[in-house]
């Protein structure tokens, strides 16, 4: 375990490199959020070949991986 020394002087830097970060703010071009198109179909691993709909994954953590298939 690191001394408590150790453990005050990092606790301690990223607290200053948050606050030097300074809030976040909305910079021109941004638009409003967009909904994500319905995804339906039958081509789903592991959905047991139901149909899948992105509203049925709502609320739910979700990985999406983009590699070649």
């Amino acid at each position: 375990m690191a001394p408590p020394s150790y453990v005050r002087i990092v606790i301690e830097s990223l607290w200053g490199a948050a606050d030097w970060a300074g809030p976040v703010r909305q910079t021109e071009g941004m638009s409003a959020r967009v909904r994500a198109p319905e995804l339906r179909g039958r081509g789903w691993l592991n959905t047991g070949g139901r149909d899948l709909k992105l509203s049925d994954l709502r609320g739910r953590i979700l990985l999406i991986d983009f590699g070649k298939s």
